[in-house]
């Protein structure tokens, strides 16, 4: 009956609760945090500190692995140098809590960009030469920068700009004349007809200006520079390339020109950072009008696709309907895995793919900077998401479990025919027994047997390094296998 109980367990199925008794009130806690690991995928709960006690200055006489001497079967006390190989840092201590557990399924997907969103493509509106360019590829920039100066050759412009002038000064004329007609004394012979034709002269001037105004919006000057244009009486020569914002209207601020004295003197925080991902032009260069200058990409918010199997749509709308949040495992280098919890599914694809069979379903993903600095006049910055990272989603199913001890999976190995964890205790690490009731490729459910209790400290890398150490002091050699498997006695 034994070796079927532990073939049960190998194979992660589920096993009645051994204590519910020993429950607790306490509400259920949300898993988002870094976790580091050196093997298989896994969580660990965030926001403790817990420093490791040193107390490993031992001599190693029996030159057991990673420095480890043995007090007894079931413990052992590290050095500071067997901590740094194991990686047991404050980071990989995993605080025991109650907390409720659902069944994943584990969806593949990947970070793409917002359609529509994410790119945004800066045009010149006229034709001229790149007179200066003042940010390079990969800079860091906020809406309003100047990018770019451009001297105006557009003939059609440039004499459109010249008849506005003439219009503009044809009526300023008209208008001193009709002041004059009107303050003359009555007294004085004058014709109404006079006064008459006077106004009318000058409303016909009027029209003709406010036609030209709106050609000159047509052709890509803002209402700055036409406003610039009367009250100056001189011709653009030059345009301002600015950055824009990404949701900004027409109607709501200058897409793509715009005054250098409304730019901002330096980054502003509560702007949108777009990093300018293709430079198209250098100094020098005839661009004609609608000539794509740059590419800037936004960042601070992407979007993760999934690819659901036919089986999982049923599951996935489910949720959607519910408002289910999704928890989404990145994957990192070294190991390293970052775990975003919470995050809301937002649609789910009607269209079946021919190729995969597969259906898409999208999270919107809200970004974070990991590095912002300066080099010179120029700024770099770092998102934590990229575009094209691949990344697990964990899609929950069925009635949560209440209550139940969540550990990471990389937290728990076996040894023999049990499994077994490693608990923190002033520098000691003890084996403690434990029995599965789940487990999947990120999380284990183990029973709340009186094994292990809230606060414990448990170690989440390394463990299986751990228990050959204890297997290398309990072996009558001196020596173990490249395994773990029980001897016989």
């Amino acid at each position: 009956m034994l070796l079927v109980a532990v073939v049960v367990t190998a194979a992660g199925l589920w096993w009645q609760q051994a204590d519910e008794a020993t429950g607790s009130d306490e509400p259920a806690q949300e898993v988002s945090e870094d976790v580091h690991d050196h093997g298989s995928h896994g969580h660990a709960d965030a926001g403790h500190d817990h420093r490791h006690h040193g107390h490993g200055a031992h001599a190693h006489e029996h030159g057991s692995p990673d420095g480890a001497e043995d007090h007894d079967s079931g413990e052992l006390t590290l050095s500071d140098e067997a901590v740094n190989s194991l990686g047991l840092n404050s980071e990989q201590l995993h605080e025991v809590s109650f907390r409720d557990f659902r069944r994943c399924v584990v969806v593949p997907g990947q970070v793409t960009g917002r359609p529509g969103r994410t790119q945004v493509h800066v045009a010149t509106p006229m034709t001229g030469t790149i007179t200066h360019v003042h940010v390079t590829h990969g800079e860091a920039v906020t809406p309003g920068t100047l990018l770019f100066r451009i001297r105006l050759t557009h003939e059609d412009l440039l004499q459109l700009q010249t008849e506005f002038l003439q219009t503009i000064g044809a009526l300023d004329v008209e208008a001193r004349e009709v002041r004059r007609l009107e303050s003359l004394d009555r007294d004085q012979a004058i014709s109404g007809l006079t006064l008459l034709e006077r106004e009318y002269q000058r409303d016909r001037l009027a029209a003709v200006r406010n036609a030209q105004e709106e050609s000159l919006r047509m052709h890509g000057l803002s209402s700055r520079q036409i406003e610039g244009i009367i009250q100056n009486r001189r011709l653009v020569s030059e345009l301002d390339v600015v950055a824009p914002q990404p949701d900004a209207h027409p109607e709501d601020e200058e897409f793509s020109a715009g005054a250098a004295a409304a730019m901002p003197a330096r980054p502003d925080a509560s702007q949108p950072i777009l990093i300018l991902d293709t430079l198209n032009v250098k100094k020098g260069q005839q661009v004609a009008a609608g000539t794509t200058l740059a590419v800037l990409q936004d960042y601070s918010e992407l979007l993760i696709e999934g690819r659901l199997l036919e089986s999982q749509i049923r599951t996935a709308r489910q949720e959607l309907e519910k408002g289910g949040k999704v928890d989404v495992v990145f994957d990192r280098p070294h190991g390293r895995r970052h775990v975003v919890a919470g995050l809301k599914l937002q649609r789910v694809d009607n269209l079946v793919d021919r190729t995969s069979r597969s259906v898409g379903t999208y999270i919107r993903l809200p970004n974070s900077l990991r590095s912002d600095r300066q080099r010179g006049e120029a700024r770099y910055v770092d998102w934590t998401a990229m575009p094209g990272e691949r990344v697990q989603i964990r899609l929950p199913y069925g009635k949560p479990l209440r209550k139940q001890i969540v550990l990471p999976v990389e937290a728990v190995t076996q040894s023999g025919s049990r499994y077994v964890v490693f608990r923190e205790h002033d520098g000691h690490f003890d084996r403690v027994p434990v029995r599965l009731r789940h487990r999947d490729a990120h999380l284990v459910v183990v029973d709340r047997d009186g094994a292990l209790s809230r606060g414990n400290l448990i170690a989440a890398s390394g463990v299986h390094r751990l228990s050959l150490a204890l297997q290398y002091k309990a072996a009558p050699d001196g020596s173990i296998h490249g395994h773990s498997h029980p001897h016989p006695h």
